[in-house]
């Protein structure tokens, strides 16, 4: 267990590590007003993480001891749920983005930003399979692989970039390529989509994450929502703000594989 938590404990490192010397790139190549609306389009959109995951891989690995029908039922439904939760997320943000900065507003921006934080958070549903069987491949290899190609990108095309629309497209392009990684761990559990099991169970299961979802809301709010609000007084000290505050995120990870590890030990008292 201890050797399988280090492991995923150095891979979010390294991910983290990834991420900022992404960001120490992209503060060479754009002025801080730039950054500062990177920043706040991702600090935007993950404040809507809790509506967009509502704790559904946890849901999935509690139920892992059903039959294996049942369970390929149940991914199926937890998918198309998150599906469903992730697009009324993207059109609610784009709405918001338009009433707060009317004609600065950019639904692109908030479409690539989305697409970056919510092919992360679908890939990690994915990986659910292999996390209820304590298999931990995938999950270190995958977003391990983005936040690499991410930064990849960032430095080949860094004497081409103009906007801080096409940085937005490369996250979103780099966790699309986790997104599509981790499908191999169906290969423990192939998803059954069937309406007629939504209709049945989506209350059930969604009563069943909202606990987990409740507890992710206190740490978006305390991690992004300073960035959201500093953003309606300047975006140029929102990204002077962030680029300093990134340092504290990279170490804000060296539990989280313990944790991960643990929580499927635990889920098997339930």
């Amino acid at each position: 267990m201890y050797k399988q938590a280090s492991l995923l404990s150095l891979s979010k490192m390294s991910e983290k590590a990834f991420s900022f010397l992404a960001i120490i790139q992209l503060t060479y190549l754009f002025k801080p007003e730039a950054m500062g609306q990177f920043f706040f389009y991702f600090s935007f959109m993950s404040l809507l993480i809790p509506l967009m995951d509502l704790g559904l891989k946890k849901v999935f690995v509690i139920h892992w001891n059903k039959a294996l029908t049942e369970r390929s039922e149940l991914l199926g439904s937890l998918i198309l749920i998150k599906l469903l939760l992730g697009f009324g997320c993207l059109f609610c943000a784009i709405i918001a983005d338009q009433l707060i900065h009317q004609a600065d507003s950019s639904a692109t921006n908030i479409f690539f930003c989305f697409l970056a934080i919510f092919s992360d958070e679908l890939s990690q549903l994915f990986r659910s399979a292999d996390h209820a069987c304590e298999r931990y491949t995938y999950e270190i290899i995958s977003p391990f692989f983005a936040k690499l190609s991410c930064l990849c990108l960032i430095y080949v095309f860094r004497n081409n970039f103009t906007t801080i629309q096409e940085v937005l497209g490369i996250y979103a392009a780099s966790n699309l390529l986790s997104l599509i990684i981790s499908t191999q761990a169906f290969r423990s559990c192939r998803p059954k989509f069937l309406i007629s099991h939504l209709i049945i169970h989506y209350k059930k299961l969604i009563k069943e994450g909202i606990p987990f979802s409740f507890t992710s809301v206190f740490v978006m709010l305390a991690f992004y929502a300073d960035s959201v609000i500093l953003s309606f007084y300047s975006m140029e000290q929102t990204g002077f703000y962030n680029c300093a505050y990134r340092i504290i995120i990279v170490f804000g990870v060296l539990s989280g594989g313990l944790c991960h590890v643990l929580f499927t030990r635990f889920s098997r008292f339930s």
